[in-house]
């Protein structure tokens, strides 16, 4: 279960020894989806297409030049090592991009998502 404040935007600098983290409202720009159970191959444009890998949609989001300000993450385990068992890896989010979890991975509105169930 991912855990993200509802329709905030978590933008997060990492300083040398500590992170700084600011909300600002999310404003209506492209969405980029991640289910766990997703077919292989999806470019994460919707939930029919989502992507398998959380770290794919946030490669996506950093190379998008700020067209992506979130992704929908659907219930399920996603683990940074892309299957390589390497557990001193970490997801780095990119600036500006909100990862908001809580969604079954039918959703069409954010206010539809349900983060205690999900």
């Amino acid at each position: 279960m991912i855990k993200v404040l509802t329709r905030y935007r978590v933008f997060a600098t990492a300083l040398a020894t500590a992170a700084t983290v600011v909300a600002a409202p999310i404003a209506d720009a492209e969405v980029l989806y991640v289910r766990a159970d997703a077919p292989p191959g999806g470019e994460g444009t919707s939930w029919g297409t989502a992507f398998q890998d959380l770290q794919d949609a946030l490669s996506a989001a950093e190379a998008s030049n700020g067209s992506v300000a979130s992704i929908w993450v659907a219930a399920g385990t996603y683990r940074p090592d892309a299957g390589t068992g390497l557990r001193s890896l970490t997801f780095a989010l990119p600036g500006g991009v909100a990862v908001l979890g809580g969604f079954a991975g039918d959703e069409t509105d954010l206010a539809q998502r349900n983060p205690a169930a999900n």
